[in-house]
């Protein structure tokens, strides 16, 4: 029985080892535009359309350079903010509303908006022809 005991603390010791550490999302970047991004993959992207990939070697590094709207945590479960800031369900459950960070811009300046969300789900994910 003793065994057991220093199994189970032991096990439980390991569990607080390994755990997850919380995530938080930082409103303020110090980044310095430009730069180069290196990456290294078993093999060459297929596409860089989201949309349209289906392989590890396009979809890893398309991880690095895209932003969404709700980030995966390390079960891969959607429940760490990204571009939205929040989000939630009609009572039915049938509509899905997000509200987007403030001050999001686009790589040129211009304002990211929730027009430019819609964009994306409609004119292009939406479509059959569009995606794989």
């Amino acid at each position: 029985m003793k065994k057991l005991s220093v199994l189970l603390v032991v096990l439980i010791a390991a569990g607080f080892l390994f755990a997850a550490t919380e995530y938080h999302v930082e409103e303020t970047w110090n980044g310095k535009p430009g730069g180069t991004f290196y990456y290294w993959g078993l093999g060459d992207p297929k596409t860089f359309n989201y949309d349209w990939a289906q392989e590890t070697s396009s979809t890893d590094p398309l991880g690095f350079t895209l932003a969404t709207l709700i980030e995966s945590d390390e079960g891969g479960m959607p429940t760490l903010p990204g571009l939205a800031k929040k989000w939630w369900f009609s009572e039915d459950g049938l509509t899905f509303f997000v509200q987007i960070r403030e001050g999001l811009q686009w790589s040129d300046g211009e304002p990211f908006t929730i027009d430019d969300v819609y964009w994306t789900f409609v004119d292009v994910s939406f479509i059959p022809e569009n995606t794989a």
